[in-house]
């Protein structure tokens, strides 16, 4: 993407009924002021990053964008980063509960781009449900584009295996340790990642609370998008790796069979954390979202 403007970062907090602080940063051109939640036009968007990361993931996605000309807000979404908890459980629907407090803050009146990552997938599933079933008619203006990376509708249940050992004090410890905590995290990135986006990927899972991390991946055991995604008409991009051992291709087909207006890119030299190995592709496609939403 062709860069265009110069771009500033603007941290921002909002609040959930149930008293979560959503750490938000905005990255938007310098001449534009993220407060004002006046404009009417332009999409906002809005990325959410999935289990084990910060909104920090996003980084080079959102800069790419806002150089372009949009307005990205990249939160972390709540128990993760600088995020609090609130009172309620964490489950898939509070996320997608928490993504739309984001989004109505900081855009009343606009339309918003939503693109989620593994887990921030799942939210981004979960508020495009709640928006479909609590406003029908004005939805689709509401949420003008949609994009999946790394993730899936339905069928992601944690080993329960996978799940003891994430309690484990040995395994706190070995994910601290840079050597051995980019070895359990391999698989999860392609086979030919630099070693310093390894770490970055391998710090991020590290520094997430034990108790948010372990709450997160066993909150999917019961997900169930697929009744709902028949109603979502919001031009949805899905986007998964080649070498992406979380997400599989019967996960894509679900998602396409069921949402009606979807297009599937495949990335290949790519594995499951995209934001970090393919930001550009990730920003291209998003960007496209906002120019198809204005035609």
């Amino acid at each position: 993407m062709t860069t265009t403007a110069e771009v500033t970062i603007t941290d921002l907090a909002t609040t959930t009924p149930d008293g979560a602080r959503l750490t938000v940063a905005i990255h938007h051109p310098a001449h534009i002021d993220p407060h004002d939640t006046t404009a009417t036009t332009t999409p906002l968007i809005v990325l959410a990053h999935g289990w084990g990361a910060t909104h920090t993931v996003w980084h080079a996605t959102a800069r790419l964008l806002a150089a372009q000309g949009h307005t990205v807000a990249a939160y972390d979404q709540r128990g993760h980063g600088t995020s609090t908890l609130g009172s309620n459980a964490l489950t898939i629907q509070q996320l997608g509960h928490d993504l739309a407090t984001v989004a109505d803050a900081l855009a009343p009146h606009r339309p918003v781009v939503v693109a989620g990552h593994s887990g921030g997938g799942y939210a981004a599933l979960a508020y495009a449900t709640q928006l479909y079933a609590d406003a029908p008619r004005s939805a689709p203006q509401r949420l003008v584009g949609l994009l999946l990376a790394a993730s899936a509708a339905d069928d992601q249940q944690t080993p329960p295996g996978e799940l003891r050992i994430m309690k484990t004090k040995v395994f706190q410890r070995a994910l601290r340790n840079p050597r051995l905590g980019r070895q359990l995290l391999k698989k999860t990135l392609h086979p030919n990642t630099p070693a310093h986006t390894q770490e970055t990927n391998r710090r991020l899972f590290a520094n997430t609370d034990p108790h948010t991390r372990l709450t997160t991946f066993a909150s999917t055991s019961t997900m169930d998008h697929t009744p709902h995604l028949r109603h979502i008409t919001t031009p949805t991009t899905i986007l998964r790796g080649t070498h992406d051992t979380s997400v599989s291709q019967t996960h894509i087909r679900t998602l396409q069979t069921h949402l009606p207006n979807t297009t599937v890119d495949t990335l290949s030299d790519a594995g499951h954390i995209l934001p970090l190995e393919a930001p550009h592709q990730l920003a291209r496609q998003i960007h496209q979202l906002t120019l198809t939403s204005q035609r």
